[in-house]
């Protein structure tokens, strides 16, 4: 993306305090760019997920920040949420497989579906390693 479809960008503290401004911050960009309500909370979500999963797995193992960007392409039939941290390998997770998703609910085993349940939350996730930045984008058609 250009950057003149950039709407907003943020940095956020690698801390879950931060969760409700993340969510915010997500639902006002969205606003912005004319998303229904509930695609809002459910975006809104996808990124809480994201983010939080960066604080829990990667910002416990060394610092970071979490960048979160606004995009959206030139027609505005898509926008794009970008969830980024400096790493030191790239993050490309595995959805489990429907039989582990089954177990972990039906044993009310907590952790371990947020991938999974991003992947409900919007149309299409992207991940991305380039020069020390791992990117999560998650991407919504309007």
């Amino acid at each position: 993306m250009s950057a003149e479809n950039i709407i907003e960008v943020r940095i956020f503290e690698p801390n879950t305090s931060v969760l409700a401004e993340l969510r915010e911050f997500v639902i006002s960009t969205g606003r912005l760019v004319g998303l229904a309500e509930e695609t809002l909370r459910n975006i809104a979500l996808a990124v809480d997920e994201a983010a939080t999963n960066v604080i829990r797995h990667v910002a416990s193992q060394h610092p970071c920040l979490i960048g979160c960007t606004c995009e959206t392409n030139s027609n505005h039939s898509e926008v794009t949420y970008e969830i980024s941290w400096d790493d030191t390998k790239p993050f490309n997770p595995s959805i489990p497989e429907k039989e582990v998703i089954s177990q972990r609910i039906g044993t009310f085993t907590p952790g371990g579906l947020g991938i999974f349940l991003m992947h409900h939350l919007v149309d299409d996730i992207a991940f991305d390693y380039n020069n020390g930045k791992c990117v999560v984008k998650l991407i919504k058609r309007v």
